[in-house]
């Protein structure tokens, strides 16, 4: 494991996140709040499995993102991302000093991109925007810290 993957424990080590904050989309005023949660695990290789489960306040439906993180370098990975609108999309991520962040850049089909701020060890801040083939963006904010083992 290299320096920058210890200091980031988010996605590259087995562990649970939580996290909340609001989403907003470019056509309205109103924002969401939500809550999540982040399963992260090893497999085979060095690649990571992760469940990442969101859940909207007032909405019943909740999102199940799967992602799964390989290629890792110190300065780089790949994300494969697949959901209930998409599958197998990939990206590229970076890890950089305090940072993790990845964008997918499928034109046409699926844009966006995740930036992920440490702010202590076991917290990051988070901003993220995703842009449908129709033009409607979303904004997501918020914060997700590990979960502390019982």
């Amino acid at each position: 494991m290299t320096e920058q993957q210890t200091k980031h424990q988010f996605l590259f080590t087995p562990s649970h996140w939580l996290g909340q904050g609001t989403v907003a989309f470019n056509t309205s005023q109103e924002t969401i709040k939500f809550h999540t949660s982040w399963d992260v695990s090893e497999g085979d290789g060095g690649i990571f499995q992760c469940r990442h489960d969101v859940e909207l306040t007032g909405v019943t439906e909740h999102v199940v993102n799967n992602l799964t993180i390989s290629d890792i370098t110190s300065s780089e990975f790949v994300v494969t991302l697949t959901n209930d609108m998409v599958q197998n999309i990939k990206g590229i991520g970076v890890i950089d000093g305090e940072r993790l962040a990845w964008e997918f850049n499928s034109v046409g089909e699926f844009e966006g991109f995740e930036v992920y701020n440490l702010i202590e060890e076991d917290k990051y801040q988070f901003h993220a925007e995703y842009l449908s083939s129709n033009q409607f963006r979303t904004i997501i904010d918020g914060n997700i810290w590990k979960k502390k083992e019982q």
